[in-house]
């Protein structure tokens, strides 16, 4: 309710997952006002959110809007948004987000609301469900039965049997570095994670594990998403809320919910599914979630100008000779299909296109 007074029209972003379709249910039942809802597509499939926004939009007798983003004109915005950030874009959804705030504003509407948060707050994320199902299997099987599982690569993949190395040796460090996947990319070898990181490490407490891993989320990751939204959105000159992480208390309470309500016979955000139920069907609460994501991978096999932004950078001199040769080599991989390096040859992008705007 309080996220919902304005003075000015207010709707929602709207997506396939649980978080945006509850908020957007639960606003346009308790509103006087008409709320529209506002949903990225791509012409990619598999990237495509927009149908399952659509049905839940038509399930509410909502307006809904879709705005489809082109490999030319997402190419087009990564220097406009690299100066607008003052800073290389980590995360390659934020030109959508600018492309569907600004959709919103040619269309009237000066608010919106965003479902930003409730992955951190409700355990939404595959690494919290693995991490809970993977410290499930160390609690339940010996110590030195799981030691020569994981050392000989059996019964678990390399993620699984890493986690379970820092599990059972109580290495927090380690444990993060695995969670947040910020161990050696490739490019950069690392002594350790980053400090800010290092120290939520030793905040962790082996008895509270998924408590002290949704903080970490929290004052990490979410603090990035939010920062992206807010710069994004600004960028189209519009307001977005986010009532998930809008209010101390409501983040305190969340806080304070037992992980058994959050993660549940192997459904993640089950009570947020539970409360999507009083107002739309169960098989849209739960949707498998797919995340927020932008095709790069498959616009940079593309012969198109993603691609050929890619390669004219190849030629920066802002890289080192042992720098040319990996940035080439991760490229060409990706273009044979025998590797899927499209996020490393994304940050790589960002970085050089960064350092050639502000002249470092």
């Amino acid at each position: 309710s309080k996220r919902l007074m304005s003075d000015v029209p207010l709707g929602t972003l709207l997506s396939s997952g649980v978080d945006s379709t509850v908020l957007t249910a639960i606003a346009n039942d308790i509103s006087e006002n008409t709320i529209d809802a506002f949903s990225i597509g791509y012409a990619e499939p598999s990237y495509d959110e927009s149908a399952g926004a659509e049905e839940s939009a038509s399930h509410m007798g909502l307006k809904w809007h879709r705005y489809e983003v082109s490999n030319g004109e997402y190419t087009d915005l990564i220097r406009p948004a690299i100066n607008y950030n003052e800073a290389p874009v980590s995360h390659p959804n934020s030109i959508a987000v600018h492309l569907i705030t600004k959709l919103a504003r040619e269309n009237g509407y000066k608010v919106l609301l965003s479902g930003e948060g409730a992955d951190e707050l409700f355990a939404g994320y595959g690494r919290t469900t693995d991490l809970f199902m993977l410290n499930n299997i160390r609690q339940k099987y010996p110590d030195p039965l799981l030691r020569f599982l994981t050392g000989f690569g059996l019964k678990f993949n390399e993620r699984e049997a890493a986690f379970l190395k820092a599990l059972l040796n109580n290495d927090k460090q380690g444990l993060l570095d695995v969670y947040f996947n910020v161990g050696d990319q490739g490019f950069s070898k690392r002594s350790g994670l980053p400090k800010f990181l290092a120290d939520m490490a030793d905040q962790i407490d082996p008895q509270n594990l998924y408590h002290s891993m949704l903080q970490c989320e929290q004052r990490s990751y979410l603090q990035e998403l939010l920062l992206r939204q807010d710069k994004m959105s600004m960028w189209s000159s519009m307001e977005v809320r986010v009532p998930f992480v809008g209010d101390p208390e409501l983040v305190s309470f969340a806080n304070r919910i037992p992980v058994a309500l959050k993660l549940k016979d192997g459904i993640n955000k089950y009570l947020l599914r539970k409360v999507a139920e009083r107002y739309l069907p169960k098989h849209i609460c739960h949707r498998k979630k797919r995340g927020f994501g932008s095709p790069i991978g498959d616009w940079l096999r593309q012969d198109d100008q993603l691609v050929n932004l890619a390669r004219s950078l190849s030629n920066s001199s802002n890289m080192q000779k042992d720098q040319k040769a990996y940035y080439d080599s991760m490229l060409n991989a990706h273009l044979a299909q025998t590797q899927d390096n499209h996020e490393i040859i994304w940050k790589m992008m960002n970085y050089l296109i960064f350092r050639e705007e502000y002249g470092i």
